[in-house]
């Protein structure tokens, strides 16, 4: 009778691998069988190398897309950042309260911007002197 899987040992081959595919993003599933362990395997031994990549791949990018957006080269990817990391919104949203009796509902509208482009460049600029 076979005794099953031989136990497996980490090694620095496939710590390179994991670097590299975690670096890439690859999907864990796929770098679990090109190493040929299970996913629990794979997090079993190198969940610490996973981890400090997958956040090392963030910051890269991350950097990358500050970069953009600061620029002043790339208007998509400043508008990117503002939306996500500042929650700044296209159109202004407005609470309507009423009030049912004792009960205070809330609706939100969204409503169109109150100044032009060319209103808020102005006040911008003047701003700026």
């Amino acid at each position: 009778m076979g005794r099953g899987r031989k136990p497996y040992i980490a090694n620095d081959k496939d710590r390179r691998v994991v670097k590299e595919t975690t670096l890439a993003g690859i999907d864990k599933e796929l770098v679990s069988r090109i190493i040929g362990v299970s996913v629990p395997t794979l997090y079993k031994y190198y969940s610490d190398e996973i981890e400090f990549y997958n956040a090392q791949a963030n910051a890269r990018v991350a950097g990358v897309c500050f970069q953009m957006a600061t620029s002043g080269l790339f208007p998509a990817v400043t508008i990117f950042w503002c939306k996500t990391r500042n929650g700044m919104r296209e159109v202004q949203r407005s609470e309507i309260e009423v009030f049912d009796g004792a009960t205070k509902i809330t609706h939100y509208v969204d409503a169109p911007p109150t100044e032009t482009r060319e209103e808020w460049e102005s006040r911008v600029k003047t701003r700026d002197l």
